[in-house]
């Protein structure tokens, strides 16, 4: 069964050789590795041919910056696979992760995404954790799987219409919102997958990731919306949708936790951008007090401490 290894890659010229050198090296060898240059303005492009030149099964893309969303979608219209994984760019493939992925879908015909057990390793932290998984439960809060490790049918995939132009950020948990409509999401509960949080992705910057936030909540509201009615304002309206997004407490609630946590790490401006979108969703007593408290104390070096101590109302508050 051929498989479709899509990766994505924008100005990561240091990390080419390493990432797709993980791909070559996989247990399973039917494989087209389709690697998508987005308009890089460093040398990640020739660094990219380097692989397309040595290897057979590579085939690389290159088109004028057009975003993530517009690129994955492109390269998987490009690609031939019955079954297509995503492999996020610096990231590492541990050997077996393929044929395990493989195997696993073959062995539960009713599962259409597949994900994995990951560590992720904070290269701005500088700390490294295994992100751990949970079956079951409401799929709004416990999709368990993530881009980077990720293996979907294709069948599934072209069901739902793929990836959608709308979604700048969070473009993966309305594909799976969507999918899991059609067929199980499931994962390996196994380690196949080395994840890399860098200074230029997404999570590496506080902001970034709210207005990540800020697209998830959308994805959840239009799945709630299919449910409903079989359709949403995505499939009627297109990029003009967001106009029909409703304030939401649930999103108030993730952005606080978001703004504490960007506050502890010394980030206050983004901090307090942060705390002014949870205003927009929810804007209680709790969340005025609060962005009070991080415009004041980011005067001083020892703010986040003295957040800390005052915040032992945060448990109450937010669970």
């Amino acid at each position: 069964m051929l498989v479709s290894v899509i990766s994505v890659f924008y100005n990561r010229e240091k990390f080419v050789d390493f990432s797709v050198t993980s791909l070559i090296k996989q247990s399973y060898q039917n494989l087209e590795i389709v690697l998508c240059d987005d308009g890089s303005s460093d040398d990640t492009l020739s660094e990219l041919k380097k692989f397309e030149a040595s290897d057979p099964r590579v085939r690389v893309l290159h088109h004028a910056n057009s975003g993530f969303t517009n690129s994955i979608r492109r390269a998987v219209d490009a690609s031939n696979g019955e079954l297509v994984a995503i492999h996020g760019s610096g990231d590492l493939s541990h050997p077996e992760r393929i044929q395990k992925q493989v195997e696993f879908l073959a062995q539960n015909p009713s599962v259409g995404v597949v994900g994995c057990l990951f560590e992720r390793e904070d290269l701005i932290l500088r700390r490294k954790e295994v992100v751990g998984r949970q079956k079951g439960g409401d799929v709004l809060n416990n999709i368990c799987v993530s881009h980077g490790e990720v293996m979907f049918r294709r069948e599934i995939y072209d069901a739902v219409g793929g990836y959608r132009p709308f979604f700048h950020f969070s473009q993966d948990r309305d594909l799976w919102l969507r999918m899991s409509l059609l067929s199980k999401i499931d994962f390996i509960p196994e380690v196949l997958y080395t994840a890399y949080t860098r200074s230029d992705g997404v999570t590496g910057s506080a902001y970034n990731r709210a207005i990540q936030l800020y697209f998830a909540e959308i994805s959840k509201q239009m799945y709630e919306m299919r449910l409903r009615n079989g359709w949403d304002f995505i499939d009627k309206f297109g990029s003009n949708a967001w106009v029909f997004k409703r304030r939401s407490k649930r999103l108030g609630k993730e952005l606080i936790k978001h703004a504490l946590w960007a506050f502890r790490q010394g980030k206050a401006t983004e901090s307090f951008k942060i705390i002014e979108m949870a205003k927009g969703e929810s804007n209680s007593a709790f969340i005025q007090f609060l962005a009070f408290l991080i415009l004041f104390l980011g005067k001083f070096d020892q703010g986040p401490a003295y957040l800390s101590r005052i915040l032992n109302l945060k448990r109450r508050f937010i669970k």
